[in-house]
């Protein structure tokens, strides 16, 4: 991306940049909002893939970073996702939280999708082994 911009292809400026915060509203609210995925369009400038392709590449937050503002760009776009982020660690970070983050870990984990079954096959299994080890404990100290 370094080599291409702004050498081939110019910084955007910030245009593409202040129309971020609009994916934030839901198109039920503006049904017609546009659309700002550009996927495609990275794949093809980027990546070197035929006008033609259907295939569509993300561009990762200091990517787009980049192509704002170039390195000024990545570092305000770091600062700003880590005041976010510390912003939302802080209002999330309370022990009665914990049961939401354990029923959103199969969904975090959905990026692989065999990884969450495994899991959920080792949750299952843990269950039953803890379940007779129990029995069986408690008998042979009965006995």
């Amino acid at each position: 991306m370094a080599a291409l911009t702004p050498g081939v292809i110019p910084y955007e400026g910030a245009n593409q940049f202040l129309l971020l915060p609009t994916k934030l509203i839901p198109r039920a609210l503006w049904p017609d909002k546009p659309t700002l995925s550009r996927g495609q369009w990275f794949s093809v400038n980027f990546r070197g893939l035929e006008e033609t392709t259907t295939s569509s590449s993300a561009m990762t937050l200091f990517g787009e970073s980049y192509l704002f503002f170039g390195w000024t760009g990545v570092i305000l776009g770091a600062l700003m996702a880590g005041g976010a982020l510390a912003v939302l660690a802080r209002q999330l970070d309370r022990p009665g939280m914990a049961a939401v983050y354990l029923a959103l870990v199969p969904t975090i984990l959905e990026i692989e999708p065999e990884l969450s079954s495994y899991l959920t096959s080792l949750v299952q299994r843990s269950i039953v082994f803890i379940v007779v080890f129990l029995v069986l404990t408690h008998r042979s100290k009965a006995g």
